[in-house]
C-alpha cells in the first residue's frame, strides 16, 4: 500500500482563483495517475468549477468572519 500524503495541499493564505487552479493543477501535474487525463478539456473544466467553488466559499467565509466580528466595509 502506498503512502499517500492525507494532508491538504491548498495554501489557505492564497485562495484566489488564480491561485487555486495552480495549485491543483501543480498537484495534478506531480501525480502519475492523472497523466492521461490533466491535459484534457474536461479536467481543466473541473480545475476550473472546483477553484470556483473553493473561491465563492472562502470569499463567504471571509465575510461571515466580519460580520461576526463587527467590521463593515
Amino acid at each position: 500500500m502506498a503512502n499517500i500524503d492525507k494532508r491538504n495541499f491548498l495554501d489557505f493564505t492564497k485562495l484566489t482563483y488564480s491561485d487555486i487552479i495552480d495549485q491543483v493543477t501543480n498537484k495534478l501535474n506531480q501525480d502519475e495517475r492523472f497523466e492521461n487525463f490533466r491535459e484534457s478539456a474536461i479536467a481543466q473544466q473541473m480545475v476550473e468549477i472546483f477553484s470556483a467553488v473553493a473561491d465563492f466559499t472562502n470569499y463567504y467565509i471571509e465575510r461571515r468572519a466580519e460580520e461576526a466580528a463587527g467590521f463593515d466595509t
